[in-house]
């Protein structure tokens, strides 16, 4: 939807599973160790694929950068609670200073 396949398959490489393994040692905790099929990624095909998150970071901040989007970081969200059925009445960012934007 984003059409960004092309620059994330330039970082990563095609699973045929996804493993989970521990963020700090890589110690897998769920499914099995995939080194990829081996097929080069064409940048189209929708497929699970494997990259280091900063690197997908690194995209999706290039995108954002690309499409004139402001990029803040060091945020949370507060939610107002609304009810049950119509969900949240207000949403705001406050920044790390404290302030609402």
């Amino acid at each position: 939807a984003l059409d960004m396949q092309a620059a994330v398959a330039a970082i990563a490489c095609p699973a045929g599973a996804l493993p989970f393994v521990h963020y700090r040692d890589a110690r897998l905790l769920f499914g099995a160790r995939d080194p990829g099929d081996g097929r080069p990624d064409d940048g189209a095909r929708d497929m699970v694929r494997h990259c280091y998150r900063a690197d997908l970071q690194q995209v999706l901040l290039a995108e954002a950068h690309r499409l004139g989007v402001a990029v803040h970081v060091g945020n949370r969200e507060l939610v107002v609670p609304g009810d049950k059925r119509n969900g949240p009445v207000a949403r705001f960012v406050v920044a790390a200073d404290g302030t609402l934007r």
